[in-house]
Order: structure tokens, then sequence, then C-alpha cells
């Protein structure tokens, strides 16, 4: 069994190499792709978890405010970080669209708690590289879910395209699945 995000994702890449979800074995972009796995699950998803549940990572109660504080900020800076590794480029890791761009949409998504103008869709930057994994899988249909098991990996993958357009949060969300099948010959 595997656990953890990064690693889940990981090996799917891992064992479905002709998916293009992990760019080649010792090339620099694989490099890159190792990576922002690692930063976008250690450090802004961790951010993510401080901000919506504060009270696991103090004991004192009247601490809670300062966590999410520091969690907003780091969201915050995180940020900045991503938008300027897009600068210039279309993905996150080499030429090509990877987990670790799908496991940023989904992150991407996760923003809309936050007020507005600190979201990650706010960006043009992150908006645009949302926009584009998400058109790059088809974003027709409304409902997709995508699930596939891999010896014993589940993935499960979803992002919400138009949320970033919709004034609404909790409305239905595109889920990525259909298209993973496809991708990955697994009609």
């Amino acid at each position: 069994v595997v656990t953890e995000a990064a690693a889940i994702c990981m090996t799917y890449a891992d064992r479905a190499p002709a998916s293009g979800m992990a760019p080649p074995p010792g090339s620099a972009a694989r490099g890159d792709w190792y990576r922002w796995h690692c930063t976008l699950t250690n450090s802004v998803q961790e951010a993510f978890y401080r901000l919506l549940r504060p009270q696991r990572f103090t004991a004192d109660a009247a601490g809670a405010d300062a966590v999410r504080d520091a969690a907003r900020a780091d969201l915050g800076r995180w940020r900045g970080v991503i938008a300027a590794a897009l600068d210039g480029r279309e993905y996150l890791a080499g030429d090509a669209c990877t987990s670790a761009d799908i496991y940023l949409c989904m992150l991407t998504r996760w923003c809309r708690r936050l007020p507005e103008g600190e979201r990650y869709g706010d960006d043009p930057a992150l908006a645009a590289h949302f926009r584009r994994v998400a058109d790059r899988f088809g974003q027709a249909e409304p409902h997709l879910l995508v699930r596939r098991a891999l010896g014993g990996i589940q993935l499960v993958a979803r992002i919400d395209v138009a949320e970033l357009e919709r004034a609404a949060p909790g409305q239905p969300a595109l889920h990525l699945a259909r298209q993973f099948r496809q991708l990955l010959g697994w009609q």
C-alpha cells in the first residue's frame, strides 16, 4: 500500500510511463517534477492544513488565530514562488503537463476558501495554468470522476475549472477521471 499524495502520484506515473504524467527519468524536468510534488505536498498543502485546522498545530486555543495568520502568509509566499516558476513556461516540470500540474490545480481550487485577492486563481499566471491544465483534459462535461486502480493504488483526481469563474462556491465540480482513463488507454 502506498500512502502520501506525492508518493501516490509518483508511483502512478512510474507505473504508467506512457501517460506522460512524469518527465523521463534522468531528465532535468524529472528533478523539477520531484521538487514540485514535494513542495506542493509538504509546504503548500501543509499550509492549507494549518489554515483549515489550526487547533491541530497548537495546544493553546488562543493561538489558533496566529496559526491561521502564519498559514495565510505562507500560502501567499508560495503563491508568489509558484507564479514566478510559471513565468515564461506553461507547466511546472518541463514542456508537458504532469501529475505535479494536476496537483497544483487541486490546490488552486482549494484556494477558493481564501479571501479575494489571496486566491491562487487571482494570480494571472496561476489562473492561466489552471485553465491550461483543465483544458488539456477537456472540461466540457461538468461531472467526471476518474478512479483507476493500479495494483493497489487508487488515483482520484479532481479539479474544478469553473470555480474560478463562479460567484457561489459549492456548485458542481469538474472531475478528471475519464480523461485520465482515455489518456492512459484505459477506456
